[in-house]
């Protein structure tokens, strides 16, 4: 399971970790988005399992189905 990095605004990298804009809650314009080099990734301002899974609608790539 991974995101599609090319949908993100803002995207920063740092100490390993990427942050940017959540595609859930972006228009508050903040970088509430990580993602950790194992792939995980939360809102750092919405820990709501259903957000999560907004996230992942909006940008996940299914590997299955990845090209």
């Amino acid at each position: 399971m991974s995101l599609d990095l090319t949908k993100l605004i803002g995207v920063q990298r740092y100490h390993g970790k990427i942050t940017a804009m959540c595609p859930v809650c972006q228009e508050q314009s903040r970088s509430h988005l990580v993602v950790f080099p194992d792939g995980k990734f939360g809102c750092v301002v919405n820990s709501d399992p259903q957000h999560r899974k907004e996230i992942w609608r909006l940008i996940g790539i299914d590997s299955k189905n990845a090209p």
